[in-house]
Parts: C-alpha cells; structure tokens; sequence
C-alpha cells in the first residue's frame, strides 16, 4: 500500500496490510489547492467526497442543496474537514468512509 499525503500533516498509519497497488489517501487539516482536491475527486460524482458529518455540510444543508461541483472544490480545499476519509484508492475503484467490507473487498 502506498500512502499519498495532501496537505503538511504527516500520513497515518492505517490499513498498512493491503496491496501495494492500493492508496491511502490522507489529508490534513491545513488546507489543500483546489487543483488538488478536484485531482482526487477525478471523474467520481463530487457530491460523494462531501462528509455528512461535518458542520458546514449541515449549515449549508448540503443534502437538499448540494453545491456547485466549482463551489464544493473551493469548500473542500479551504475546509479539509469536508472531505469524507479515508479516501482508499485501487486504480479506477475508490472507496469513501470507513466501511469495512468495501475496504476489504477493494484491497
């Protein structure tokens, strides 16, 4: 498994056991470039990066009224906290959240 650090913050250590053609993506809380957040996003539907647990996410009642996919980059970038994790990559597949049986299935 390799693991990708966006953002300053040293990478976590977790599902250190998988393949090596899976990623972890990790990121930090000092913010990220837009071009970044929307490299990590690719051709996946952005609206699945937003994490429903975050407290802009609720004030901005995402949900009914999802942001632009322009406007949710610049969120991401600015707010890290925004972006469902882990973000677990093995080439086309991307997995979003922790869930388990996605995670192994994927790895």
């Amino acid at each position: 498994m390799r693991l990708q650090r966006l953002g300053r913050q040293p990478a976590l250590h977790t599902l250190e056991t998988a393949a090596d053609e899976s990623t972890l993506v990790v990121i930090c809380h000092h913010g990220m470039r837009s071009l970044q957040v929307a490299k990590l996003i690719g051709g996946h539907d952005y609206k699945l990066f937003l994490n429903p647990r975050n407290e802009l996410y609720h004030e901005g009642n995402m949900k009914e009224k999802p942001p632009s996919r322009k406007d949710a980059i610049q969120l991401m970038a600015r707010n890290p906290s925004l972006i469902r994790r882990p973000i677990v990559v093995k080439g086309k597949e991307i997995v979003l959240g922790w869930d388990q049986a996605a995670i192994e299935k994927l790895v």
